[in-house]
């Protein structure tokens, strides 16, 4: 009878109902760069745990044995090396989408205001009326919504990604987005910016 791979049984006594946590240590040890050459330039600490993470997880809300879902070493490591590809596309398609962002806010050149359309005939110079929204501006929280959507055009979803220090949820984002413009359309010195059939 053949003696079963050593690297195997490490995974199964991992998994075993009684997890062995000095197992794991040794996956974890004895992996570690494997996982970190296929994740290749988006290796990180990060991104390596968030591989082993997956594949702990699979197995903890899995209903089948560890050894009946992956009967060999090389059933595990597909599996080990499928984590990490998605992991890789995922850290990506993340790196991409702040490239672009980046790109936008950096070449963004001049303030895009939609709030309201100022008179073609008005004699204020139309840094003068930026200058009365920015004042009227109470936080940090409207200064950043205000500055995101009119300044760089980004959408409330855009905006929580970017900052949910501030913003828990894309619907205070649009809340605050709500209430500032009620506010800022009720300002008396304002109103004589918009149109007269607004």
């Amino acid at each position: 009878m053949c003696e079963p791979d050593p690297c195997y049984e490490l995974f199964r006594r991992a998994f075993a109902p009684c997890p062995d946590d000095d197992a794991w240590q040794f996956i974890l040890n004895q992996y570690w760069g494997l996982v970190s050459f296929w994740l290749g330039q988006h290796a990180s600490e990060d991104t390596i745990q968030e591989v082993f993470l997956r594949l702990w997880k699979a197995q903890q809300g899995a209903t089948s044995p560890f050894a009946t879902r992956f009967p060999t070493l090389r059933a595990v490591m597909g599996y080990l090396k499928r984590c990490a590809i998605a992991v890789r596309i995922e850290t990506w398609r993340e790196e991409e989408r702040r490239r672009l962002l980046w790109e936008r806010l950096r070449d963004a050149t001049r303030l895009e205001l939609v709030l309201a359309h100022a008179r073609p005939d008005q004699a204020h110079a139309s840094f003068d009326y930026k200058q009365l929204i920015l004042a009227r501006l109470k936080d940090e929280a409207e200064r950043v919504v205000f500055e995101l959507t009119y300044y760089y055009d980004l959408t409330p979803a855009e905006i929580q990604a970017e900052r949910p220090d501030l913003f828990p949820d894309v619907r205070t984002v649009h809340r605050i987005k709500e209430n500032l413009l009620k506010r800022l359309r009720r300002d008396r010195e304002l109103c004589e910016w918009w149109p007269n059939d607004r």
